[in-house]
């Protein structure tokens, strides 16, 4: 909410956008690569051709089970 009050003047509300942005999300899980970075890349340049951004990594190491989650975003195709 936006006021103008402290002009003088009556509170105002700003109006929401009605196509604000909507996005999609995809999680890819690898092995963890010790060190040796993304272990597929040929899978991530793929996933960047079909519109797909990486915005995080995580690692987990406990386990019997150590790896990678990569998280992509795109945004949503209106239909």
């Amino acid at each position: 909410m936006v006021f103008d009050w402290l002009a003088g003047g009556q509170p105002i509300q700003q109006s929401q956008k009605k196509n604000a942005l909507q996005y999609e999300y995809c999680i890819w899980q690898t092995f963890h690569s010790f060190g040796s970075g993304l272990k597929d890349v040929r899978e991530a340049n793929e996933l960047g051709k079909k519109g797909w951004e990486l915005v995080s990594v995580t690692t987990s190491l406990s386990g019997k089970n150590p790896h990678d989650t990569y998280y992509f975003k795109r945004l949503k195709e209106e239909r």
